[in-house]
């Protein structure tokens, strides 16, 4: 129910979008993204998971420079490949969801190289598993969504026609409560993950802002 719920409210959060973008321009952005992620979890019985990787996606809308929108990642933290395995290890599995507010600060952002920015918030879906001389031990899963925040900073570029390249450092925060499963006890604490992403996005933009920069291409001589 509590899923439904969150993909009705980003439905209709998307519309709201829609509705609402400035006449001077239209611009419509829409990503698939690969994470190379670098956790750090503030648990000591956690503190072995400095590897992990992310698939996600987002869509926005807005003007030309700004845009706002809604994003889905999923994400999986375990031990480095390289080292000693322990005989206990865990790996975690994270979904989450949200929204977001993104900048692109090119002289024309839909056909040029430019700084991006982007700013949210999401709600993330945690589950642990632990294996015990490498056989599945336990798996469990936190039943509540946890709030927390991401931002990021990159580049895109133009790759042909609508379509661009993003490469983007990418931060996000939450914590998360105590747990308890089989006497073993997680306890709270805070979540930090680093982020290397890579990206190619559809850009599709009309109206004045197309013509706009249509005739700054023009008169620069791409």
């Amino acid at each position: 129910m509590k899923n439904k719920m969150l993909i009705k409210t980003g439905l209709l959060w998307l519309l709201f979008m829609v509705c609402t973008v400035n006449s001077y321009g239209q611009n419509f952005h829409a990503q698939l993204y690969f994470s190379n992620l670098r956790p750090n979890y503030k648990a000591p019985i956690l503190s072995n998971l400095i590897r992990g990787v992310g698939l996600g996606g987002n869509l926005a809308i807005g003007t030309n420079r700004y845009q706002i929108g809604i994003e889905s990642e999923e994400q999986s933290a375990f031990l480095p490949f390289f080292g000693d395995i322990p005989d206990t290890s865990f790996q975690i599995q994270t979904s989450s969801f949200g929204g977001f507010i993104r900048a692109n600060f090119s002289s024309i952002p839909a056909y040029r190289l430019g700084l991006v920015a982007q700013v949210g918030m999401r709600y993330f879906k945690d589950e642990i598993n632990r294996q015990f001389a490498e056989a599945p031990d336990f798996s469990i899963a936190y039943p509540n969504k946890i709030r927390g925040w991401s931002a990021g900073i990159g580049f895109s570029g133009p790759i042909k026609k609508q379509f661009h390249w993003e490469f983007m450092y990418r931060f996000s925060y939450y914590q998360r409560p105590e747990i308890t499963v089989q006497e073993l006890i997680i306890p709270k604490h805070n979540v930090w993950q680093h982020a290397l992403q890579f990206g190619i996005s559809l850009n599709l933009v009309w109206g004045k802002a197309k013509r706009e920069g249509d005739e700054m291409i023009k008169g620069r001589g791409w």
